[in-house]
């Protein structure tokens, strides 16, 4: 991966900070960051130095350092509310995907069972064979 020369991830919705281990593509002679939801400080070091065109890194408002305009705060960076609302979006639909599982699975499982009959004295059965050889594996017989 170090010997990367080209990485364009303009446009794909990524709301984090660039990691600092950008800077070990010693060969990276074209990147592109713009259009997604960065934040914080652009890493500098090595090849990162030759890539000075803004333009870049457009379109990412909580961006700051070299080789944009805006300086960078001493204080914590905090992370632009557009990337909080998409985490949010991302957590709430994960959790309705989590619901709709647990519904989907136990009205499966149940109403299968109660409008069935056939799988219900199937899955009875099968429980029932089941409770059977545990009793026999555990039954203490006189020796």
């Amino acid at each position: 991966m170090k010997i990367l020369e080209s990485l364009d991830l303009s446009w794909n919705e990524l709301s984090s900070s660039i990691p600092s281990s950008i800077t070990h593509l010693m060969f990276l002679a074209s990147l592109n960051l713009s259009s997604n939801h960065l934040f914080g400080v652009i890493p500098t070091g090595s090849q990162l130095q030759t890539l000075a065109d803004p333009s870049i890194y457009s379109n990412n408002s909580g961006l700051c350092g070299f080789p944009l305009d805006v300086p960078c705060s001493n204080g914590p960076i905090n992370m632009p509310a557009l990337s909080r609302r998409g985490q949010d979006i991302e957590s709430l639909s994960w959790y309705y995907s989590i619901m709709a599982g647990l519904i989907f699975g136990f009205w499966g499982w149940w109403g299968s069972v109660l409008l069935l009959p056939c799988w219900r004295v199937a899955i009875f059965g099968l429980i029932d064979h089941l409770l059977q050889k545990i009793a026999k594996r555990f039954s203490v017989s006189p020796s």
